[in-house]
């Protein structure tokens, strides 16, 4: 079966979405829309942006092309099959080789960032590997099976060469959106490694079983970080964003400065410039310097370190100062409107070599645990604990390794638990598993 496309990434198909029987909610719900090369994408609202054209999604794709195969295999369809096939070819052309890889840009212009940056996520992109190649097996075109291949490769690119892959000497680890120091984002972690899996069995890859046996070591290591007893709960992530500021007269000036990581990474501070959320930056305000780091939380054994270089006219002093941090259940951490003192330094006349030790404890629950956020038929459930509990049963089965067993047991018992916990008692929560998920 072959389907073919010209340079512009068109072919015979019917160039109106298909809206597959019985998704007809959740296409609604994406505000989905097909693009003249057959690309879905949807218009951006509630982003100031109300004349916006439609701007492509890259996970849309791998949702159309699903739900579309889907739909076709098991009505026959054949509309729904061409519609499949469109979308993967045009995804195709609109990612971007780098080396032996394929990787679907979330472009820095687009309504869809939120990092102010190009990236890519290693959860689209192995997504797209296993979208690939259930389509390689449809239509049997080598196209396709490139792509997967070249999908995966993406995977194995280190963040710190533009990447997604995080290496640690107990294993690997993959980004959804990489920063200079990682997240890790446990329920796409999960999702990454169960779609690898999934991929490597039934393709038979070698290098996705040894992706997956790499990265399933570190996670084992990982693993405790995440366990939250004081609220019975899972965190979200093993680093969080703080927002801080640097407390000086206009006689001083932050010439440069780094964050230094327990595990040795370096990033530097952007002197200047608007700090997005999730990135180093110094924003210079009136009499201040204020920004974000993000705190990592998998190593206790030793600080976090601000290292500033400081010139100064007088002798002063510089002080830092955080905010303090608590559990919101249906926000996660939530930093208060005071920001306090919690390091300060003298300063010399001339250059001053500055250096702030952090301690985890003060500010761990900015890698905050689950919440309630999510809303199904007007309650609000903590989707990502019970994932959390569903994916680790299921690495389990597929390891045979107790240790999973053993956390996803233990964290179920922490939701009998909840309802007896004042800080859930909020209006409009629902403490059972969400109604769309079985675990």
């Amino acid at each position: 079966m072959n389907f073919m496309i010209d340079s512009d990434g068109n072919s015979a198909a019917n160039t109106q979405l298909i809206v597959p029987p019985g998704s007809e909610e959740l296409f609604r719900f994406y505000r989905m829309q097909l693009l003249p090369d057959g690309f879905p994408g949807a218009t951006p609202i509630g982003l100031g942006l109300p004349n916006a054209s439609v701007q492509p999604h890259p996970l849309y794709g791998v949702y159309l092309i699903r739900m579309s195969l889907d739909a076709w295999e098991a009505q026959g369809e054949n509309q729904l099959l061409q519609q499949a096939v469109r979308a993967g070819y045009a995804a195709i052309n609109r990612m971007d080789w780098r080396s032996e890889a394929l990787i679907f840009i979330y472009p820095q212009n687009s309504a869809f960032n939120r990092l102010n940056r190009d990236y890519y996520s290693a959860l689209t992109q192995v997504k797209y590997v296993t979208t690939f190649w259930r389509l390689y097996l449809i239509t049997k075109d080598d196209l396709f099976k490139t792509a997967t291949d070249a999908a995966l490769s993406s995977l194995t690119i280190p963040v710190e060469e533009g990447g997604v892959m995080v290496r640690r000497p107990e294993g690997i680890s993959f980004e959804e959106a990489p920063h200079p120091v990682p997240t890790f984002i446990l329920n796409g972690w999960l999702s990454i490694l169960e779609n690898i899996y999934r991929f490597a069995k039934k393709a038979k890859s070698k290098k996705g079983l040894q992706l997956f046996d790499s990265s399933i070591s570190l996670l084992k290591t990982l693993l405790p970080y995440y366990d939250m007893p004081k609220f019975k709960n899972s965190r979200y992530a093993l680093a969080g964003s703080v927002p801080f500021k640097l407390q000086l007269s206009h006689n001083a000036r932050v010439v440069s400065g780094r964050l230094v990581t327990p595990r040795g990474i370096s990033v530097p501070l952007e002197i200047g410039k608007p700090s997005e959320r999730w990135s180093i930056g110094l924003d210079k305000t009136t009499g201040e310097i204020s920004g974000n780091f993000v705190f990592p939380i998998d190593s206790v054994l030793k600080m976090t370190r601000i290292e500033l270089t400081v010139e100064s006219d007088y002798e002063e002093t510089i002080e830092f100062l955080a905010p303090p941090i608590s559990y919101n259940p249906l926000r996660g951490a939530q930093y208060h409107k005071d920001f306090r003192p919690q390091r300060s330094s003298p300063l010399a006349i001339g250059t001053n070599n500055v250096v702030f030790k952090l301690k985890s404890k003060r500010y761990e629950i900015s890698a905050y645990p689950t919440n309630f956020k999510k809303k199904i038929a007007g309650k609000h459930y903590n989707v990502y604990h019970f994932m959390h509990i569903k994916s680790l049963r299921q690495l389990h089965q597929i390891t045979g390794d107790s240790v999973f067993k053993n956390y996803a047991d233990k964290w179920f018992e922490y939701t009998r638990h909840w309802p007896s916990m004042q800080i859930y008692q909020h209006k409009n929560i629902e403490l059972k598993c969400p109604p769309t998920m079985q675990i």
